[in-house]
């Protein structure tokens, strides 16, 4: 029995599987879409020294080319809260902005474009 297993390992190591080249390839593409995506991330750098308005304006845009904001203004792109839920949640985020939170809700809506509302935002906000 022990030379039975003797004689299975030194097969083993002394001729590759037909299987280690197909191995050996998948983790080389793991390694490079592990790279790649680790590459992809965005990152940003939000001063919060700079006017609330304009504090967001690389990120909004960085979206908005994405076409991710547009998205957010499409009603039949997410499912939709009945309007009396909306409009408690809503007034729920309203009650707590402060002046520079409301500053950032002009950039967005300034950088944003599409049919981005004040209110679009906070209930996005709201239900996030």
């Amino acid at each position: 029995s022990s030379h039975f297993l003797a004689q299975a390992a030194a097969a083993h190591t002394a001729a590759p599987s037909e299987n280690e080249p197909v191995l050996a390839l998948m983790f080389l593409i793991s390694l490079v879409l592990f790279a790649w995506s680790a590459a992809g991330v965005p990152q940003f750098n939000v001063d919060l020294d700079v006017d609330p308005e304009e504090r967001w304006k690389e990120v909004i845009l960085y979206y908005k080319d994405m076409g991710a904001i547009e998205g957010l203004t499409l009603d039949e792109a997410h499912p939709q809260p009945a309007p009396d839920v909306a409009k408690v949640w809503t007034e729920a985020v309203q009650s707590q902005l402060d002046e520079d939170f409301e500053g950032e809700l002009r950039g967005w809506l300034k950088y944003g474009g599409f049919n981005l509302t004040r209110e679009k935002v906070i209930q996005n906000i709201a239900m996030y």
